[in-house]
C-alpha cells in the first residue's frame, strides 16, 4: 500500500495504533507506584522484595520470548485477527490481580499477560509498516509513541490516586484494554498485502545491519524501567515520600520527557542520523541517572527524571524506525520480533539489575548511578558507530 493510498484512513488507524499499544505496555508502566504497598502486603513471603519486582517485570520476559513467534505467525497470516484476540486476552489478565490474593497466582496471570502483550507491540508495529513508508512513516511513529506517553503521563497519575487506599485498584486501569479492543475492531483493516510474506521465500534478516537498534533497544528499555522500578524506593530512603501518588506523579515527570522527546522524533531524524540520535539519547541518560544518583534534593530528582525521559523518549522509535527501514516486507514480522525480544528483555532486566545492584552497592542511589557509567559506555560506542557510517556514506558518495 503506498502512502497516498494509506493517508485517507491515517487519523483512524493511528487512534487505533495508539489505544493498542498503551495498553499493552501497561504492565511495564503503570503499576511502578504500587510496588512498596503492594510489597509490604506481602511482606511475611520469602524474598518478597524480589517477586514484587518480578510481578512488574515478568510480562517482559514473556512478551521477550512470545514475540518473534508472534511475529512469524503475522507474517505468515496477517495481523488483524492477532492483535483483536490479544488484546482481549490482554485486558482480562491484566484486570486478574485485582481479584487474586495469592502472590503466586499474581505472578501467573502477569506471564500469561506478557505473552498476549509481546504479540500485541509485533503486529501493531509491523502494521505501521503495513501502511506507511518512509517520512510518513516516521511521523507516524512519533505521533504513535507521543499518544503512548500522554497516556503513560494520565495513567501513572491515576494508578497513584486510586491506590492510596488499595493497591489492587490499579490493576483496574487494564480495563482501558477495551476501548483499545473496540478501535482495533472498527478501524484497523487488514491491508491488501498482509499476507504477502505467506507467498514469497524466508528471507534471512541482515543481523549486522540490524545490531545497533537491536541493542539500542535492550539498553534503552533496560534504562527506564530501572529508574521506575527504582524511584519509589529511592524516594523513601531519601525521606521525601512514601506515597504511591507521589511516586506516581514524579515518575510521570520522567513520562513528559519521553512524550516531548517522541513527539520530536520525526523532526530530529531529519536533521541528524540514528546512529548520532543514539548517542545523544545515552548521552541524556547519563545526565538523568547521574543527577538521579548525587542529588539529595527532589529538584535534582526531578531534573534527573526529566532528562532520563528525555534521552529514552526515542528509543522505541528509532529502534522501530531502523528496523523496518532495513528489511523487505515479507521479513517486518520476525525483524519487529527480534526487535520486541531486545525490547522487553531490556524491560525485563531494568527491575531486576535494580535490585542485584541495590544489594550489591547498599541503596538505590549507587545502583543508578553505576547504571550512569553503563549508559556513558553506550554513548561512546554509537557515537564511534556513528562516525564510521558517516565515513562510509562518504566513501560511497566519492566513489560514485
Amino acid at each position: 500500500m503506498t502512502d497516498e493510498a494509506a493517508s485517507a484512513n491515517e487519523p483512524l488507524y493511528l487512534g487505533a495504533a495508539a489505544a493498542i499499544i498503551t495498553a499493552s505496555i501497561l504492565p511495564t508502566i503503570t503499576i511502578t507506584p504500587i510496588l512498596p504497598k503492594m510489597q509490604a502486603y506481602f511482606t511475611g513471603v520469602p524474598q518478597v522484595d524480589l517477586l514484587a519486582q518480578l510481578i512488574y517485570a515478568l510480562p517482559a520476559l514473556l512478551s521477550m520470548l512470545a514475540a518473534p513467534y508472534a511475529g512469524y505467525i503475522g507474517d505468515r497470516f496477517g495481523r488483524r485477527e492477532i492483535v483483536i484476540v490479544s488484546c482481549v486476552c490482554a485486558t482480562i489478565l491484566g484486570v486478574a490481580p485485582y481479584f487474586l490474593d495469592s502472590i503466586w497466582l499474581i505472578i501467573a496471570s502477569r506471564a500469561l499477560l506478557g505473552v498476549f502483550q509481546g504479540t500485541l507491540i509485533v503486529c501493531t508495529s509491523a502494521l505501521i509498516a503495513d501502511y506507511f513508508i518512509k517520512r510518513k512513516r516516521e511521523r507516524v511513529l512519533s505521533l504513535k509513541f507521543g499518544v503512548v506517553g500522554i497516556a503513560n503521563i494520565a495513567l501513572l497519575i491515576a494508578v497513584g490516586y486510586i491506590s492510596i487506599n488499595n493497591w489492587r485498584n490499579g490493576f483496574l486501569l487494564y480495563l482501558f484494554g477495551v476501548l483499545a479492543t473496540l478501535l482495533v475492531i472498527l478501524y484497523i483493516k487488514t491491508p491488501p498485502h498482509a499476507r504477502l510474506a505467506a507467498r514469497q521465500e524466508k528471507i534471512p534478516l541482515p543481523w549486522r545491519r540490524l545490531f545497533a537498534p537491536y541493542l539500542g533497544a535492550f539498553l534503552g528499555s533496560a534504562s527506564f524501567t530501572m529508574l521506575f522500578s527504582q524511584l519509589p524506593f529511592l524516594l523513601q530512603i531519601r525521606g521525601i515520600s512514601s506515597s504511591p501518588a507521589f511516586a506516581g506523579n514524579l515518575t510521570s515527570v520522567t513520562s513528559v520527557g519521553m512524550l516531548i522527546a517522541a513527539f520530536s522524533y520525526a523532526t530530529l531524524i531529519r536533521r541528524i542520523s540514528a546512529m548520532t540520535l543514539w548517542s545523544m539519547s545515552f548521552g541524556l541518560v547519563t545526565l538523568g541517572f547521574a543527577a538521579l544518583s548525587l542529588s539529595p534534593q527532589l529538584a535534582g530528582i526531578i531534573a534527573g527524571g526529566f532528562l532520563s525521559g528525555l534521552g529514552t523518549g526515542t528509543v522505541m522509535p528509532n529502534s522501530l524506525n531502523m528496523v523496518l527501514g532495513r528489511v523487505p516486507a515479507a521479513a517486518r514480522g520476525r525483524a519487529t520480533g527480534v526487535q520486541t525480544t531486545c525490547f522487553f528483555l531490556g524491560v525485563f532486566a531494568g527491575p531486576m539489575l535494580g535490585v542485584v545492584l541495590s544489594r550489591a552497592l547498599g541503596a538505590p542511589s549507587p545502583a543508578l548511578g553505576a547504571w550512569g557509567i553503563v549508559a556513558a559506555c553506550t554513548c561512546m560506542v554509537y557515537l564511534i558507530l556513528s562516525r564510521r557510517e558517516a565515513g562510509q556514506s562518504a566513501a560511497n558518495a566519492s566513489s560514485v
